[in-house]
């Protein structure tokens, strides 16, 4: 996957690096996901692959830069729960590949 923009997230006050045209593998896995979740309360948001690099943040920023290749080497669901000491991250399901 090729990381080569980064961009801003208003609302939740986010900076985030991601791929201008994300491989078509992860999008049809997003969709799959959200097929077979369907019961449950779902957002209506379009997904985005992407690296958060910055919280609580006010830098509007949205700009190219030089593409940093990230070998995909398998999948994670991860929990993000917000405190007061900042993000807590958990795995909850891993399904790694061979490289």
């Amino acid at each position: 996957m090729s990381i080569d923009r980064v961009s801003f997230w208003a609302k939740n006050q986010i900076v985030y690096a991601t791929p201008t045209s994300p491989p078509h593998q992860l999008n049809s896995i997003a969709k799959m996901i959200r097929r077979d979740l369907k019961h449950f309360h779902q957002q209506r948001r379009n997904f985005v692959p992407h690296v958060t690099l910055a919280r609580k943040t006010r830098r509007r920023i949205q700009t190219d830069i030089a593409p940093i290749e990230w070998q995909v080497r398998g999948l994670y669901l991860i929990r993000s729960t917000l405190t007061d000491q900042g993000a807590v991250y958990e795995t909850l399901v891993r399904s790694n590949q061979s490289a």
